[in-house]
């Protein structure tokens, strides 16, 4: 039992900010480090339940590795237990041990234990969504509620120019989605811009995946800002956008994966562009079914941070993120996860499946198939005709198959396409005025 170890202890004596590293009972007077790699836990009043290594202590005060993710206040009592932890893991795990030391906390001390053990872990990882209505960014400029301070980094708002305003998450996720009811701002032509996404580090050098409202024009973008050309991919998805984006709310969804961004509005992929590519493929913008381009940036799944940036150059903005609990949520997601797209006349709604053709030549839209091993096209129409797979690489449609694949007539083709590439589309040439009953792109 933990109380078995438990050698010291008191009531703390001033108050311990979120994110602070120290922890002072002005009745003590140790020797210097003493307590060092030893454990305090917060076992009553404000901040109860945490647990943390101590790095070391001064006469009255200790200072643990990592930082506190929750407020302590004068008043709460702690304790302090008399194990080397670091050295007994070694002894009993060995020094080259792969060992869940959380768990093995938290299996001594309860499963509600509150543990930070990482000394280099950002101390802001705490939840990972707005979860009250009360928490709404209904006036994001003129006022900003206390009480996001459970998301938001501590300094909140960070001016730059003072018509600029940033709040970042807490918490840095990984290959994650973000999902947000939004209603956008009106802006001027020629002032206010808007931001929902993700970043990590400062502008020019950071990981940025977002969609933004830049006066008049929404644009998606992702990649890294290293300034180099083609290393930010930049689409133009103005007419993709609602109508009524500025009067009424809808679900904007962003998703980062080990090989692309993905952008969703109302749970429809609207944006895709494609990351790590060294050469870049042509840019579809602003038409059905969904916006495509790429970056040369690699992988940028690893630890960002949500962003919400406003800057208003003249009048005030108002942008409501939130209309009601949990619409705005943050997770971590899967590196790969499998996708499923149906075929569409390019730069079109026109839908493949059920569609009578007229017994006119269908060109795709491009499908985005980087970075899946598994690429598969399951095809079927009511009359014969002949589907070419075409591939872009080194600047140009190519050919898969020479002379294509011949179709037979409600016969279902299920074609495999092994091979590395960016991006893939369909020419269906009919031989008469049939319908096709099935196009669809599956990837896994």
């Amino acid at each position: 039992m933990a109380e078995d170890v438990i050698v010291d202890g008191g009531t703390v004596s001033t108050v311990v900010a979120r994110g602070g590293n120290a922890l002072t009972d002005a009745t003590k007077n140790w020797a210097a480090d003493v307590h060092r790699n030893r454990l305090v836990k917060i076992t009553s009043g404000l901040g109860s339940g945490q647990l943390a290594i101590i790095d070391g202590n001064s006469g009255n005060t200790l200072r643990i590795r990592g930082r506190w993710p929750q407020a302590i206040g004068p008043g709460a009592i702690y304790v302090i237990c008399g194990l080397d932890i670091a050295q007994i893991l070694t002894d009993i795990f060995g020094a080259g041990s792969s060992i869940d030391i959380a768990q093995v906390l938290r299996d001594v001390f309860g499963a509600g234990t509150d543990i930070d053990l990482r000394a280099n872990r950002d101390a802001f990882e705490t939840t990972q969504y707005i979860h009250r209505q009360d928490k709404s960014l209904s006036d994001f400029f003129s006022s900003w509620p206390a009480n996001l301070d459970d998301f938001w980094l501590p300094s909140g708002f960070t001016s730059i120019t003072g018509e600029v305003r940033q709040a970042y998450s807490r918490k840095a996720f990984h290959y994650p989605v973000l999902s947000v009811r939004a209603r956008w701002p009106a802006m001027a032509a020629d002032a206010g811009e808007a931001f929902i996404g993700f970043e990590s580090g400062s502008h020019g050098i950071a990981s940025l995946a977002y969609l933004a409202l830049s006066y008049t024009v929404f644009r998606f973008a992702a990649g890294l800002g290293n300034q180099a050309p083609g290393a930010i991919g930049i689409l133009d998805v103005e007419n993709l956008m609602p109508a009524d984006y500025a009067t009424a709310f809808h679900q904007y969804s962003i998703k980062i994966n080990k090989c692309s961004v993905e952008l969703y509005i109302d749970a429809v992929i609207k944006g895709i562009i494609l990351l790590g590519l060294p050469e870049a493929i042509p840019e579809w913008e602003n038409n059905d079914p969904y916006a495509l381009g790429s970056s040369i940036s690699p992988t940028m799944g690893m630890g960002v941070n949500t962003l919400i940036e406003v800057a208003r150059p003249a009048g005030p903005i108002t942008l409501v993120c939130v209309s009601n609990a949990e619409q705005f949520v943050a997770l971590d997601g899967d590196p790969l996860p499998p996708r499923q797209y149906a075929l569409y006349t390019v730069n079109t709604s026109t839908k493949w499946n059920g569609l009578a053709t007229a017994g006119v030549v269908l060109t795709s839209h491009p499908v985005p198939v980087w970075g899946y091993e598994k690429k598969t096209l399951l095809f079927q129409a009511d009359a014969a005709g002949n589907l070419d797979i075409q591939v872009y690489t080194g600047g140009a449609w190519r050919p898969w198959v020479p002379g294509g694949i011949t179709l037979v007539a409600n016969q279902l083709l299920v074609y495999n396409l092994n091979g590395e590439v960016p991006i893939a589309r369909c020419i269906y040439t009919p031989t008469n005025a049939d319908a096709i009953t099935l196009a669809e792109w599956y990837l896994s």
